[in-house]
Parts: C-alpha cells; structure tokens; sequence
C-alpha cells in the first residue's frame, strides 16, 4: 500500500492529497470501483449530489463500516447543487446526501457552482441579486457550526467570488474545486490560494487523457497522455503519463481527485505518490498552460439564465 500524503488544515485535520472522483462513473459501476480503491488504500471519496450515484456510494460505504471500516479513517467530500441556494434550502439538501451517503457528517461540503437554480435541472434560475454567494455561503458556514459538515468550500469559484464570499460574512472558504490539468495550470488562482489560506482540489486532473476533442483539435492540443513533453518526462522517470499529470499537481500542493472505475488505472494514479519530478520538468509542465478549459459552463445555462458562461469565472 502506497504511503498517503496528506495536507492539514488550520483545526488539524488532514485531508488526502489524493482521492477517488466519482463524477460520470456508470451506476452499475460505482460499486467495484468504491470497493477496489478502498481495497488499494484510497480512503478520500470525492462525490456530488448531481452525479446521480450518492445511493450506491453510501450502501457500499455501509457495507465496508459493517466490515470494520471506521468512519474516521474516511475523507467524504460532497456539494451542494445549485437548486439549494437558498439559505433555508441548503440545509435539506445537505440532509438528503447525508441519508444517501448513510453518514451522520461530511469531512467537506461545497457549493457546487457559483449559480443559482429554481429547479433541479437549471430551467429556470434565480439571478445572484434574487439569491447572492454570500447569501448560501452563510449557510455553509451554519451548516459547518450545527457539525453536520467539518470543513466548508466552493467549487468552480474565481478568487474575485472568492473575495466576495468573504467580505459578505467574513469567512474564508477552506477549499475551492477547480478544473486543473497542464493546460489549465490554475497559477493566479493557486497563488491566491496560498495568499488567503484555502487548498486547491483539481477536478479532470489527467484532462481527457489521450483522447482529443474537438475543441482541442481547433487550437492544436493533443491528448495531455499523447503530448510530446508529457511523454518524454514519462520514459525518463519510467512513469505513465497519468502518473506525470497527477505528480505534477500533488508536488505543488494541490489535491488531486482523478476518476477511474478500473482497478489497475486506480493503482497506477495512487502509485504517483512514489515518484517526484525535477525543478526543470515542473517548469517545462507549467509551460503548457493555454488556459483551456474541458467544462466551461455551457451546459449549465441556457439563454434565459441571467449569466453567462464569463459571468462564471469572471
């Protein structure tokens, strides 16, 4: 088993650099793949109400307690969904992934993103004067002092909203979950995070692996695994090229939450906490930086919504 790293917030407690996402894992999948990170030593669990599979995470969870799994040798992250802005709204829905995940605490609840829904399925929204960040931040932060949640943060949030956040009630979120991979580097923004005292998770650490999308193929962008300087790095250290994406994040701090319900792909990202690159491979990684983005909002708004997508990360 690999020897975890962890980071530690100011209270103490430590928190994984390195857990399993659970996002898009098919539900007739999540099962085995729960089981088999946990069989490999991953002890963080990244999950969101959105992502539909809450239920079967925390049947399996129950299963692995009743089989002497302790509860706090476990880090449980979720997210509150955009239809639960509201103040009196947050608490409920953080009630519901509670009963789903079958357990009385999250180690971290964030706001899933900086929009606000009337509904589920984001048809009708309410605009950020009709319900403001600072408005269902300060219900995170109830929620965190009734000791529903340990640690509180956001999701998706530019240091501006950030910065909003706190000047609204005076408390900084403690993580902010964000896109991050070699061509969304995140530099300003981990360098805010360092300054203000909050941890990074990068969600889509590995990007899209070798495979190219459209968007990509318009400004010349190969797969991350398939770029030339990702794969020179990896034949000289003897690494996969996921294991170079995933060292690259955790050798600067940032908490990384790649996705696999395979067990050998889980093994080999959990195996990057073995390796270290040099000063001038972190260098050249950090150069390839674009500033592109492989979930930019778009599916999140439709044309009556009161923001657009450069509202999101403005």
């Amino acid at each position: 088993m690999e020897k975890m790293k962890y980071l530690k917030f100011k209270d103490g407690d430590k928190i994984p650099i390195l857990g399993l996402g659970t996002w898009r894992t098919e539900k007739g999948k999540i099962a085995e793949a729960i089981q088999s990170a946990l069989d490999l030593g991953y002890r963080h669990f990244d999950c969101a109400h959105i992502y539909k599979n809450e239920k079967e995470i925390g049947e399996h969870f129950s299963k692995a307690f009743k089989n002497n799994l302790k509860r706090e040798n476990l880090w449980i992250t979720s997210k509150l969904w955009n239809n639960a802005h509201r103040y009196e709204d947050a608490k409920p829905a953080l009630e519901k992934t509670l009963k789903n995940l079958q357990t009385d605490y999250l180690d971290l609840y964030l706001i899933h993103w900086p929009i606000a829904y009337k509904d589920e399925k984001g048809e009708a929204f309410y605009s950020l004067d009709e319900v403001s960040l600072g408005e269902t931040w300060a219900a995170m932060i109830e929620l965190k002092k009734q000791g529903m949640v340990k640690h509180i943060g956001v999701s998706n949030f530019s240091s501006g909203k950030i910065e909003e956040i706190f000047n609204e009630t005076g408390e900084m979120p403690e993580v902010n979950q964000v896109e991050l991979h070699p061509y969304l580097s995140q530099a300003d923004l981990k360098e805010h995070a360092d300054s203000r005292g909050y941890f990074l998770t990068g969600y889509k650490p590995v990007g899209n692996g070798g495979k190219q999308t459209d968007a990509m193929r318009n400004q010349h962008l190969p797969g991350l695994f398939l770029h030339p300087v990702i794969q020179e790095i990896a034949q000289t250290n003897q690494m996969q090229p996921a294991q170079v994406l995933l060292t690259w994040q955790i050798q600067r701090g940032i908490i990384v939450i790649p996705k696999s319900d395979n067990a050998k792909n889980q093994k080999e990202n959990l195996d990057s906490l073995n390796f270290e690159l040099s000063d001038a491979q972190m260098k050249e990684i950090n150069q390839l930086n674009t500033n592109f983005r492989f979930v930019d909002g778009t599916e999140l708004i439709n044309g009556d919504a009161p923001y657009t997508t450069g509202d999101i990360w403005a």
